[in-house]
């Protein structure tokens, strides 16, 4: 009995391993170039129900009706973008008098500050002015076309890979389209090939990950609404126009992965300082550091509290995510591990009823 047991535990372990492996293959290497179809999938399991609906009350065919709001389901996001986009610029250029007024600022900025370094050397070093002063403006000279060179090859990086996104965006807007038309012919197909155990399963899966996926939405939005109370309050007390709008853009923009706060506060602060507004600028900095340790201290509470899973293991899986598989892995991996931690438990609880 004892040595059975062991073989078991072996086997367990070995069965484990080889799940966390394939996974580990899937995540790293296979994910993005699946990923136009897995967000397709996700994006027609989501017009199913109202496809049925609107079918029987218009009587039209739900062949037409899906892969219609599909396109409209698209068309709303890319429209949400946009307006999140131009509110942005909107807002960034009405806190600036002009970009070229910035930029002449910036500039005297920068070469009082390069004058007050190369004076301070002169009185410390007087027998190396010449010297100093021919170092500092190469190091300055470096500094600024380092700067621009980084801009140019960023932008020129991007530009390169507008027409791949582009190609990626249609291939999903397609996929979406073919799996809304014909979804259940799709459903009724991986139902012949596959057992009919690993088709329930497959099942169980989808509709845990639902579940799971919905649950982690009403905790990001629940985040959403505390970072937006937080950045309201601080710009009302700042005296900044139009808090609540600019505290709501921002709040939106911190839901994106690798964005958050930091990308709109981080500039904001810095752009103040070298305009001169330094209480301004400090106090966006002091905003953006309580806002980061509160969020950090509330996600896994939140996302595990909605989900049902520990703190502790969402933690670890975020932070293994990040470390194994970049941004991505933040929200993918802690989906994973929920997904497979609830799997487990619908089958103890069904065996337990079994049993009894």
């Amino acid at each position: 009995m004892e040595t059975r047991s062991k073989k078991d535990f072996i086997i367990n372990i070995f069965y484990l391993f080889l799940i966390g492996l394939i996974l580990y293959i899937f995540l790293k290497y296979l994910f993005f170039y699946l990923l136009p179809f897995i967000i397709a999938s996700v994006i027609a399991l989501l017009v199913r129900k109202p496809s049925i609906i609107l079918s029987r009350k218009l009587k039209i065919k739900r062949s037409i009706i899906s892969p219609i709001l599909a396109c409209l389901f698209y068309i709303f996001v890319l429209a949400i973008i946009l307006l999140i986009f131009y509110l942005v610029i909107s807002s960034l250029t009405k806190s600036m008098t002009s970009i070229t007024d910035f930029s002449s600022k910036f500039t005297d900025i920068f070469l009082n500050f390069k004058n007050s370094i190369n004076k301070s050397l002169n009185k410390i070093f007087p027998k190396l002015s010449n010297e100093i002063n021919t170092f500092l403006n190469n190091a300055f000279s470096n500094l600024i076309s380092k700067l621009t060179e980084t801009i140019s090859q960023g932008l020129s990086s991007l530009a390169r890979k507008i027409p791949s996104y582009f190609f990626n965006f249609l291939v999903t807007l397609v996929a979406t389209c073919f799996l809304a038309k014909d979804l259940k012919g799709l459903t009724l197909f991986l139902k012949s090939i596959c057992p009919d155990k690993t088709y329930k399963n497959a099942v169980r899966v989808k509709n845990i990950l639902f579940n799971c996926i919905s649950d982690i939405i009403k905790g990001y939005f629940l985040l959403m609404v505390i970072t937006f109370i937080e950045l309201s309050i601080s710009f009302l007390i700042l005296r900044i126009n139009h808090p609540f709008l600019i505290g709501f853009i921002i709040s939106l923009i911190d839901i994106l992965p690798v964005l958050g706060t930091g990308a709109v506060l981080i500039p904001w602060a810095i752009i103040s300082i070298l305009t001169q507004n330094i209480s301004l600028g400090i106090s966006l900095a002091i905003i953006y550091i309580i806002i980061t340790v509160i969020r950090n201290f509330l996600e896994p509470k939140i996302i595990s509290g909605n989900v049902g899973i520990n703190p502790l293991f969402t933690l670890a899986a975020m932070f293994l995510g990040i470390k194994f598989f970049g941004i991505t892995g933040l929200f993918i991996l802690p989906i994973t591990l929920i997904v497979i931690i609830k799997y487990y438990k619908e089958e103890i609880e069904y065996e337990k009823s079994l049993n009894q």
